[in-house]
C-alpha cells in the first residue's frame, strides 16, 4: 500500500494497492484528469478517479470515485480507499492532534 500526499498542493491525495510491489491493482487519485483508452468505455474523468487493474491496460482504466464524499480529507479517503481494497486492518490509520505540530 503506497501513500502519497503533495507537498505543495495538500488536496493532491494519492494511494496505490499493489501486487508483488510492482503490479498496481488499484489507485485513488483525488485530483486531476484521467483519460481511458478509447476502446475501454467514459473517457474523460474529472476530478477525484479510482484506477482499477484490468489485464492488458495494467491500472490504465479509470472511473468516478464517487463513493468518497470528502474526497481530499486524507484519513476518510484512506478508510475508504482501504474498504475499496478489502484491507481490514487499518488499525495503522492514525489522525494526530494539528496542535501537536510546532
Amino acid at each position: 500500500l503506497d501513500l502519497r500526499q503533495g507537498s505543495i498542493n495538500l488536496k493532491k491525495i494519492r494511494y496505490q494497492k499493489r501486487y508483488d510491489e510492482t503490479i498496481p491493482l488499484m489507485r485513488y487519485d483525488s485530483r486531476g484528469i484521467h483519460q481511458n483508452p478509447p476502446e475501454l468505455g467514459e473517457n474523460i474523468i474529472r476530478g477525484p478517479h479510482l484506477h482499477i487493474y484490468k489485464e492488458k491496460y495494467m491500472d490504465k482504466f479509470a472511473i468516478p470515485a464517487n463513493d468518497f464524499k470528502e474526497p481530499y480529507n486524507v484519513i476518510l479517503s484512506l478508510r475508504k480507499f482501504c474498504e475499496i481494497c478489502n484491507i481490514k486492518e487499518i488499525s495503522f490509520i492514525q489522525q494526530r492532534n494539528p496542535s501537536t505540530f510546532t
